[in-house]
Order: C-alpha cells, then sequence, then structure tokens
C-alpha cells in the first residue's frame, strides 16, 4: 500500500486546530497528525482532548506531552530544551475512490467540475485554523490519487477566476495563493490581462478596501516564488508583475518576487518602479542585493541620479546597513 507522510515529521496541535479522524488527511497545513508512532516504544501516539488543562494530551508507552498550540516534530532541535522524542508521522493510506467525503459522493471522474463550482462558493467543511474557503477544494485536490486527477480539480478551479461571483473568484485565487505550481496557474495573469478593468472594480469580499485585482497580483506572487528557475516560470504570469510594478501596483512581496526571479529586468526597471511605489526606495534597494553586481552598481546610480533628496535617502540607506556606495 502506498503511504503519504507527513512533512515535517508531524506536528502535535491544541484543542482549537484540527486533529482529522480520518487516516487519509495528512499534514499540509496547520492541524494534527493522526497517525503519529513511537520510534521507541512502536506503539501508536494516542491522543486525547484534557478540557480542565485545555489542551490536547499526547502519549505512548515511554512519553507523553501536553500540546497547549501548534508543534512541527523537530522543529525545536536549536532551542536550549528541545522536546526530544521518537515520534515521526508513520504514513498515511492514500484516499480510496470511490468516497464519500463530507457528505460529496466523488468517483474516480468526480465529477470535478461540478464538485469544485459547488465547493469553492459553498464548502462543506473547513477545517478549524482556516479562513479562506478554497480550504475543502484545497484537501480535495491534495487527497486525490493521481496527478491527472489533481490536474482536472486545479483546472477547474482556474476557470472560476473571472466568476461574476466575488466569493467564488476569491476562493479560486486563494487556491493558487496556497498552490500556485498547480496546472491552471498560468491562467492567473491571462485573467488579470483580460478582466484588469472590472476586477480592479470588484471589492475583494474578504478584504473590502481591496480588489480582486490586488488578490490575483498575491496569487501570481505566490507563482513567481513557486518556480525555481527564471526559465520556468510562463511568459504571462512574469510580463504582469513586471507591468505591476510600473503601475506601482502590487505589495512589497511582489518586489522581491520579481526581483528574485527577473533580476536583470528588476535592476533596469528599478528607477521606474522607485518612482511608482512611493515610500518603497528601502524595498528596492534591499531588493537589488538578487541582481548581478554591475547591475545593481548602475542601477544604484540612475536612482541617485532622480533628485538630490533621493540621493541623500540612497546615501543614508547604504550607510545604515554598513554598505559601501560607488561614487
Amino acid at each position: 500500500m502506498t503511504l503519504v507522510y507527513c512533512s515535517p515529521a508531524g506536528t502535535l496541535v491544541e484543542p482549537r486546530l484540527w486533529f482529522p479522524t480520518e487516516s487519509y488527511d495528512y499534514v499540509w497545513g496547520r492541524f494534527g497528525c493522526n497517525q503519529l508512532r513511537c520510534g521507541s516504544c512502536k506503539q501508536i501516539v494516542r491522543s486525547h482532548v484534557d478540557a480542565e488543562k485545555y489542551c490536547r494530551h499526547y502519549e505512548c508507552a515511554c512519553q507523553a506531552r501536553d500540546e497547549y498550540d501548534l508543534h512541527e516534530l523537530g522543529s525545536d532541535a536549536d532551542v536550549d530544551r528541545p522536546f526530544e522524542t521518537s515520534w515521526r508521522c508513520a504514513g498515511h493510506p492514500r484516499l480510496s475512490l470511490p468516497v464519500r467525503l463530507d457528505g460529496i459522493e466523488i468517483s474516480t471522474v468526480g465529477p470535478f467540475a461540478s464538485i469544485v463550482s459547488r465547493a469553492l462558493q459553498d464548502p462543506p467543511f473547513v477545517a478549524p485554523g482556516f479562513s479562506s474557503k478554497s480550504f475543502w477544494v484545497q484537501r480535495l485536490f491534495r487527497l486525490l490519487p493521481t496527478e491527472a486527477q489533481q490536474e482536472t480539480v486545479s483546472r477547474a478551479v482556474s476557470f472560476h477566476f473571472n466568476s461574476e461571483d466575488a466569493t467564488t473568484a476569491r476562493s479560486a485565487m486563494d487556491f493558487f495563493c496556497d498552490i500556485p505550481w498547480a496546472a491552471g496557474g498560468e491562467q492567473l495573469a491571462e485573467v488579470a490581462f483580460r478582466e484588469s478593468e472590472r476586477l480592479r472594480g470588484t471589492s475583494d469580499p474578504e478584504e473590502p478596501k481591496a480588489s480582486l485585482y490586488d488578490r490575483i497580483l498575491d496569487a501570481i506572487e505566490c507563482r513567481l516564488l513557486s518556480f525555481q528557475k527564471p526559465e520556468e516560470i510562463d511568459r504571462p504570469t512574469l510580463e504582469l508583475a513586471r507591468s505591476a510594478l510600473l503601475r506601482g501596483e502590487g505589495t512589497t512581496d511582489l518586489i522581491f518576487a520579481v526581483s528574485l526571479r527577473d533580476s536583470r529586468w528588476f535592476a533596469q526597471a528599478a528607477t521606474k518602479i522607485v518612482q511608482a511605489h512611493s515610500g518603497e526606495l528601502d524595498i528596492v534597494l534591499r531588493a537589488l542585493t538578487d541582481a548581478d553586481e554591475a547591475d545593481r552598481a548602475h542601477a544604484v546610480a540612475e536612482i541617485r541620479a532622480i533628485d538630490e533628496k533621493t540621493d541623500s535617502k540612497v546615501r543614508r540607506w547604504f550607510k545604515k546597513n554598513g554598505l559601501r556606495i560607488d561614487e
């Protein structure tokens, strides 16, 4: 039987966070592993909620722990008093189809398009600790046993980027913020280019001060960072990110994402980005550290030439960070 293992080694959680009851739910977010085994006594680690102490109590034959927060096993190895244990995820069985998941019948062929359409707007279950309505579709995607089934789900999600229902569109964008490498993510940029005016004019139902265009830029940023090499990124994604920076759009995270994945262009456009993003000079200078030395020096010289005030700010930034500035 093929098993799926939690990464990292396993997670302990307090009572308010989700502790799945189904063995196939492996950890991919802020919830607990239900398949822990002790490498010393070989027992399955048992747990229950201690209502008086308001914690989740874990124990095997040789060790016990009360958890009041979330603890990833092995994450505290460098602290003074780490939780030393042989507890590890023993593996989760793959989801077997057909299955009834939270009241929804799922076969080997779904029907995934209709399931996704309903669940993005009205999910049958959202685990404690998760706020996005895309949670259930994310869970379905991760549990499906084949890549072909996962691709069908993620492409069905991408169909709803331009949904007239803002909640559904936001959920679809949330899905790709958390799973940015999934098939269909290349549609983010195409929809953003095609529907930019409408998306800018549509309030984000989760953040009314922002628009759905702002949220799609968040997903674009996540997609850029999900690739390890610039040549892996689809051209529309990169072009949208570039154009957004030149218009003064996107968060500081988008600035860093573009600088990491397209350092040569970022250095060449740095002056325009500084002028478009008022108050983000420090961020642009920090992001330029990813550029080639010659490109960085040329970009800094151009930024300093904007005006005397900017030149003074650049000098102070270099001094503050203990760096030498080329004259």
